[in-house]
């Protein structure tokens, strides 16, 4: 990634309202708008949704995006989304939210309904199996880490 560029469109796009509160999001209707993915369950917020995607954009044709933690694929599908496509890498082993329904399968679900279902590496596994060169044959570009939050995961990640 040419995190130059990166760093001049982040400052562009967000410069001085990237630490403030952006009220409009609190509006169901203009959340829903604004929404890159609005059908997707998932908890992760407008402006991390339009940073990905914008992370997701400098990245170099040979290089990957790594996302640990899908959960319905909210994320993933915000950073692919109106890009070019680079390889992408992505894993969950669905131990968190059990309780909330199937979300393994609304995640295959919501990729072929944005039309990723073919471009999505996916590993249904610990993050940590995915650390090799046979899973990651791309250097990793971007990545993003969502997965367990307990310290110890955090510090492997």
């Amino acid at each position: 990634m040419d995190i130059a560029l990166f760093r001049k469109a982040f400052w562009d796009k967000f410069g001085a309202t990237r630490n403030v509160p952006e009220y409009v999001f609190w509006d169901p209707i203009d959340r829903l708008k604004e929404d890159a993915c609005p059908e997707v369950d998932g908890m992760i917020s407008i402006k991390k949704q339009r940073l990905l995607n914008l992370a997701f954009s400098f990245l170099q044709p040979d290089e990957c995006y790594l996302e640990v933690g899908t959960y319905k694929g909210k994320s993933l599908i915000s950073a692919m989304q109106n890009n070019p496509w680079r390889p992408v890498v992505a894993c969950d082993n669905f131990v968190q939210f059990q309780a909330l329904g199937n979300s393994r399968e609304e995640l295959r679900t919501n990729l072929a309904r944005y039309g990723f279902e073919d471009h999505v590496i996916f590993y249904d596994c610990d993050f940590r199996e995915v650390y090799t060169a046979e899973r990651l044959p791309h250097p990793v570009g971007l990545y993003f880490y969502d997965g367990a939050h307990d310290y110890q995961a955090q510090y492997d990640a």
